[in-house]
């Protein structure tokens, strides 16, 4: 097996089609120029000094076998941000070094700064699934019908377990304008607890207690009763502490 990792140099852009069916790994180090804040790319010392990373991660870090073997399920991408502007524009990277985790169409899913360890971004890539077939599957379904209950729920548990709280939320609040949950007791309160639960991680506190006093108002006897009271307890004490 390969020891190093398979990095793509400089791309240009990141979509579904460079990513080919895997998450990414955006890597931005910090060439010559950036360094020195000269700027002008004609002013890097030499041709070979473009590769070379000025500010990055440590080789420590790039060559640990368990970050390298984990590398493999995504696509691997390596930026000098001397000539990398757009893409770091893109992704709003203005400190270096940079990891950017990204799912299989470009989203960014985390961020991780500085010289960080191999375990801090060997963390990051072990929520990432093996297998995307269901994702992408509940995908095509939504480009031909988007209003459809397993693909819509499909993707919100995708990104709840991506930790990608606010699109995962995205995807159930369109789960809940589905006729299979007007007409579903049981769905909508299953996903109006997700959605306050993703509030609460966000810490959008408001919005996660309108959600837990509707769930505990217009659900009879729901199974998540007792965690819902708790997440609205949370709520009104974050909210107090923010007034504070």
């Amino acid at each position: 097996e390969d020891k190093k990792i398979a990095w793509i140099k400089n791309q240009t852009t990141i979509d579904a089609a460079v990513l080919n069916g895997k998450p990414g790994m955006l890597y931005f180090y910090a060439g010559l120029a950036t360094v020195s804040s000269i700027g002008a790319k004609e002013e890097v010392e030499s041709e070979k000094d473009r590769d070379i990373p000025r500010v990055g991660l440590s080789q420590e870090t790039l060559n640990n076998r368990d970050f390298v073997a984990l590398s493999r399920k995504f696509t691997c991408f390596e930026f000098n941000l001397d000539y990398s502007e757009q893409i770091a524009a893109q992704y709003n990277v203005t400190a270096y070094p940079a990891v950017i985790f990204t799912d299989p169409w470009g989203n960014e899913v985390s961020l991780s700064l500085g010289n960080v360890s191999a375990e801090v971004l060997i963390s990051a890539m072990e929520i990432f699934p093996e297998d995307y077939s269901d994702v992408f599957r509940w995908k095509k379904v939504l480009e031909e019908n988007d209003r459809d209950y397993e693909a819509l729920s499909g993707m919100g548990r995708f990104y709840l377990n991506l930790e990608v709280w606010w699109k995962s939320i995205e995807f159930y609040n369109r789960a809940l304008g589905t006729k299979f949950v007007r007409e579903n007791e049981e769905a909508r309160e299953k996903i109006i607890f997700v959605i306050g639960l993703n509030q609460l991680r966000m810490r959008n506190y408001s919005e996660a207690q309108k959600l837990f006093e509707d769930y505990l108002d217009t659900v009879s006897d729901g199974k998540e009763k007792d965690k819902a009271l708790l997440g609205l307890i949370l709520a009104q004490l974050g909210q107090d502490k923010i007034s504070r």
